[in-house]
């Protein structure tokens, strides 16, 4: 099944392997299950397969605890992204190195994986989870070498996914920092400035 999920996007070769008793979680020598496969590949249409199988969409790889949420925003797979949380994916685990999905989003994601992320119940993600290396997701961000145009609309779609999470500011009211001040107290009224 795994190298199926590596190769091709035919739902119709996973239900005849599955059919014959193929185990839809089962793991390769580093962890990796067909789902996870799938989605690196962005195969949409056995990923969507799969997971109507019963496949385990909260299972991680074994080097870096990656699971098919954080590989879907990793890899840029959005259109998978809502069926994942629909069917109980934990938006808040965390990698080996403590990162969790808004430091996917952060290092990977692109404008149109962060605007599907701001559309959808993340509840209870943490921001300003500082990762094994003391950094946040803004920090991530911060770090990334984009083109003029992409960076623009990046940091324009990580503001409002960020928004969207704390349910603070509108995109209108400031910088990423500001609605990082917002959300920590730090300003009295909104749209007041620091003293």
């Amino acid at each position: 099944m795994q190298a199926i999920c590596k190769r091709h996007d035919k739902p119709e070769l996973i239900d005849l392997l599955h059919g014959a008793g193929a185990d839809v979680n089962h793991r390769d020598k580093d962890g990796e299950t067909p789902l996870l496969n799938a989605i690196f590949k962005k195969h949409t249409s056995i990923s969507r397969r799969l997971i109507e199988l019963g496949a385990d969409v909260n299972a991680a790889n074994y080097s870096s605890r990656d699971t098919a949420l954080s590989f879907a925003v990793s890899f840029d797979h959005h259109e998978i992204l809502e069926m994942l949380l629909e069917r109980g994916a934990n938006c808040k685990a965390h990698t080996k190195e403590d990162r969790n999905l808004a430091h996917e989003a952060a290092l990977f994601a692109s404008p149109t994986t962060l605007k599907t992320l701001a559309n959808l119940d993340l509840a209870g993600l943490d921001v300003f989870h500082k990762d094994a290396r003391g950094k946040t997701a803004e920090d991530y961000l911060n770090e990334r070498h984009f083109f003029a145009d992409s960076e623009t609309k990046t940091r324009e779609a990580f503001m409002i996914f960020q928004q969207s999470i704390l349910g603070v500011a509108t995109p209108d009211q400031g910088s990423s920092a500001d609605v990082s001040a917002q959300a920590h107290g730090e300003y009295l009224l909104p749209g007041a400035y620091p003293t």
